[in-house]
């Protein structure tokens, strides 16, 4: 292991972590009283940046330091997988079934599509 790898991911860390703070500033609106919009919103932004990055490293456009910069450190720090987590078990313990039902499948579909297309938007 590399120090250098570790500050990469740290720093990366910390500006992945004020971007999404500033997505939860900017989308504090819900859907009824628990749809959880921000974690959603930054779930789908960070599949779609992970497609994009995998896309550059894969067609030699980024180093190894720069693809561990940007997809451990920023994107780890960005997407919010824990709290989506969290929110989905808080709407089935709140008898929010179908709520959490159509924002799990929702999360995870569009996630996985977001992928696709940033993959998409590089080649």
């Amino acid at each position: 292991m590399e120090i250098k790898s570790l500050i990469y991911v740290g720093l990366g860390g910390g500006i992945g972590s004020i971007c999404r703070y500033i997505i939860y500033i900017l989308l504090p609106f819900q859907i009824g009283k628990s749809f959880p919009w921000p974690t959603l919103v930054v779930n789908i932004l960070g599949s779609l940046f992970i497609g994009i990055i995998y896309a550059l490293f894969q067609k030699n456009q980024l180093t190894s330091p720069q693809y561990i910069l940007i997809v451990t450190g920023v994107l780890g720090g960005f997407t919010t997988f824990s709290a989506f987590s969290i929110e989905s078990f808080q709407l089935l313990k709140n008898g929010e079934l179908f709520l959490s039902m159509v924002y799990v499948l929702t999360t995870i579909t569009i996630a996985i599509l977001s992928v696709w297309v940033g993959i998409k938007i590089i080649k």
